[in-house]
């Protein structure tokens, strides 16, 4: 999506970043010529941060972010560079000009139908009595105050909606396809959550897409939830609920609670807990591991980012947590489980678990009592067998060995074949002597499209076996990107540099860039990993030394062809060759920057 340079420079012109700090709360005094205060984005005692209004840039020396506003922006509130450029757009009160795009006016206008359709369910929850349905429904699960605090939370009447945004200019075709009404078979227009109570989905930036609905009246024939269908603005596997509000503590505290519905959101958020979030009407997939990964990347010590998944302890919180095992191995290193029982055994959720226990006792299950994903699944297959039986006992190390081979990482491997074996009462060096088993590829479905690919393993042989220098330098662009980039400036880094990994390092640098990183592609986790013995308070200099030692070293290797090349020419006496190679050798100089 590109922008007018015009819209980008009037928009710096009217937002001053120093200002635009302040007004969220931050403080910095006069240092020089620059003023000094807190990062905004990540945890610190003593400031390191420091703008520079001469020039409308900041830096910090805490985590090495820098930047003009929209780099600060980006960094503040987890945004694309597009996302960014809209928020900046709004407060600065600038209209950008999208002609180019056809989808754009289209997409601004159900936009404004769902923050509509938001602010109207809002209002109408406000105006009702404590005994409504709607607040009861709350209150009985010991809410109904905190819901005054969350914004998301409302209530759809029937029969008034769709003449609202009607009388708003928005046509029938356009308030379906924003989703909040639907046609009935004989094709009337109705409105799709009428008389239920909602809470809005919005997304990242904060804007409202879709709603989640629950019946409150016995009348309602429906589902117990029904949410938005998929929209040009709302994309369930792309979504978390309460996201938008969670993303800053999130990085902050480089932990995230996972929880089931709505009110579980609500019950971790009223017990302090902001940074809790909820997949909205389908399984926790890839797609929102990434996201969570994503605002890990923004905190100061991302290597140790934990989601917690809060289940209801029943048979459909164990399938939930299967579920999310079997579909995002990037997440297993750091992902724990926690099933919510009562103190007799008995099976709950976070939401009635708080109401009979207490905001304490909720977030001391979720803390202490949790473990690992790949510990929980193992140890729900353990109870399907009688290990005191040799049937019991390889039946649960069939089963467990499929689940050990989505753990990547070999430590981790290792511990949880140890915890198998001391299980099972099979000797370590058995199951050892058995080898790690490869993942099970997934049966292809019609829908599939079947034409052989590549297997990951394959991709990963293949990846592993470029250039070591080559694959350390991936590594710095995904862990220290800014300091990356300004080293490939410095050193004429280019798509040429990646000799043996040109096609994965242009899509890396594109994602890294747009700030969409796939951790579930394993090469990525993997680089994720590698140990560049950079150090935090030196990063500069090191990546700095990285590229500069890797371009002499491709400078070396390129040499030696060359002289290869004209080396019996040249033992022969030939003065053309002779010039020929000097020549080549100087042109080699000048293109990786030797002197």
């Amino acid at each position: 999506m590109a922008y007018a340079k015009s819209d980008l420079d009037l928009i710096r012109s009217k937002i001053d970043i120093l200002t635009y700090l302040e007004d969220r709360g931050l403080t910095f005094r006069e240092s020089g010529i620059t003023w000094v205060g807190l990062c905004p984005v990540h945890n610190e005692r003593t400031p390191s941060f420091h703008v520079k209004p001469e020039t409308q840039t900041f830096i910090c020396y805490g985590c090495g972010i820098k930047g003009d506003i929209y780099a600060l922006v980006q960094e503040m509130d987890s945004l694309s560079f597009p996302g960014a450029v809209q928020t900046l757009a709004n407060e600065a009160g600038v209209e950008l000009q999208m002609d180019e795009d056809p989808n754009y006016k289209h997409r601004l206008r159900l936009q404004q139908i769902v923050r509509l359709t938001a602010e109207w369910y809002r209002h109408n929850y406000n105006q009702l009595p404590p005994e409504h349905p709607a607040k009861k429904n709350l209150a009985d699960r010991g809410l109904l105050d905190y819901s005054y605090l969350d914004e998301s939370v409302g209530f759809a009447p029937a029969g008034e909606l769709i003449g609202l945004l009607s009388k708003k200019n928005f046509s029938i075709e356009e308030i379906i396809a924003a989703g909040v009404a639907a046609k009935s078979e004989d094709g009337r227009p109705y409105e799709r959550f009428r008389n239920r109570l909602t809470w809005t989905v919005y997304d990242v930036q904060g804007n409202p897409i879709a709603f989640s609905a629950r019946k409150i009246f016995d009348n309602d024939t429906g589902a117990k939830y029904i949410n938005s269908p998929q929209t040009l603005l709302y994309n369930k596997s792309k979504a978390l609920l309460g996201l938008s509000d969670a993303k800053k503590a999130i990085a902050q505290e480089q932990r995230v609670y996972v929880v089931e519905g709505q009110t579980d959101v609500m019950a971790f958020k009223a017990a302090g807990k902001k940074n809790t979030v909820a997949s909205c009407g389908t399984a926790f997939g890839t797609e929102h591991a990434n996201m969570l990964l994503h605002l890990s990347k923004l905190g100061k010590d991302s290597q140790k980012f934990e989601i917690i998944f809060c289940f209801d302890g029943d048979t459909a919180g164990t399938e939930a947590a299967k579920k999310v095992y079997n579909n995002n191995s990037s997440i297993h290193l750091n992902s724990s489980v926690v099933s919510i029982v009562n103190a007799d055994g008995s099976p709950t959720d976070p939401c009635d678990y708080r109401r009979d226990n207490g905001d304490a006792k909720l977030i001391e299950l979720a803390d202490k009592h949790s473990v690992s994903i790949v510990e929980f699944i193992l140890k729900e297959e353990l109870h399907q067998w009688d290990v005191t039986r040799p049937e019991g006992q390889s039946g649960f190390i069939a089963k467990a060995r499929e689940h050990l081979a989505l753990v990547s990482d070999p430590i981790q491997y290792s511990a949880y074949l140890r915890l198998v074996s001391y299980w099972s009462g099979v000797p370590l060096a058995q199951l050892s002597s058995m080898g790690k088993p490869r993942p099970q590829a997934p049966k292809p479905t019609r829908q599939q499209d079947n034409t052989p690919t590549a297997q990951p393993d394959a991709l990963m042989e293949e990846f592993e076996a470029g250039d070591d220098f080559e694959y350390k330098i991936l590594a710095a662009i995904l862990q220290y990107p800014q300091e990356s980039f300004d080293a490939m400036t410095k050193f004429k880094v280019g798509a040429s540099s990646f000799p043996t990994r040109r096609e994965f390092a242009l899509n890396l640098l594109d994602q890294v860039e747009e700030k969409n990183v796939d951790y579930s592609d394993k090469r990525i986790a993997a680089l994720d990993h590698v140990d560049l013995k950079v150090l935090n308070d030196r990063k500069d200099f090191g990546v700095d030394m990285l590229f500069k030692n890797y371009m002499k070293h491709l400078y070396n290797k390129e040499l030696n062809e060359v002289n290869a090349k004209y080396a019996a020419a040249s033992a022969n006496g030939s003065a053309t060759a002779f010039f020929e190679l000097m020549n080549e050798q100087k042109n080699l100089k000048e293109k990786y920057g030797i002197s």
